[in-house]
C-alpha cells in the first residue's frame, strides 16, 4: 500500500509551504512532498524534517534565498513548494 503525500490530501489554500514564506519569516520543516531526485537534492542541501529555515529574500515568481543550517542557498520556487513547514 502506497502512502499518500500530504500535498495530495490538502487543498492548495490550506498548505503552508516554504514558498509561501515572506522574507524574514522562519519555519520548521515538517515534510518534503516528493520522492526521487528532488527529495534527494533537498536532503543534500540540508532541507530535512525538523530543520529550521529562514527566507532571506524572495522574488514574486522567482527563486528564494534561504538560510538553512547556517548556509545561504538559492532555491527555485517549484522545489520550495514541495517543502511543508510550520511557522516558528
Amino acid at each position: 500500500m502506497k502512502k499518500s503525500c500530504w500535498c495530495l490530501k490538502k487543498k492548495l489554500s490550506e498548505r503552508n509551504t516554504l514558498a509561501s514564506l515572506k522574507p524574514g519569516q522562519k519555519g520548521k520543516v515538517i515534510s518534503v512532498c516528493h520522492r526521487g531526485r528532488m527529495a534527494g537534492r533537498l536532503a543534500s542541501m540540508g532541507i530535512t524534517p525538523g530543520v529550521e529555515v529562514e527566507v532571506i529574500s524572495s522574488v514574486s515568481d522567482g527563486p528564494l534565498m534561504v538560510l538553512v543550517r547556517g548556509a545561504r542557498m538559492g532555491l527555485c520556487r517549484n522545489m520550495a513548494d514541495k517543502v511543508q513547514i510550520i511557522l516558528v
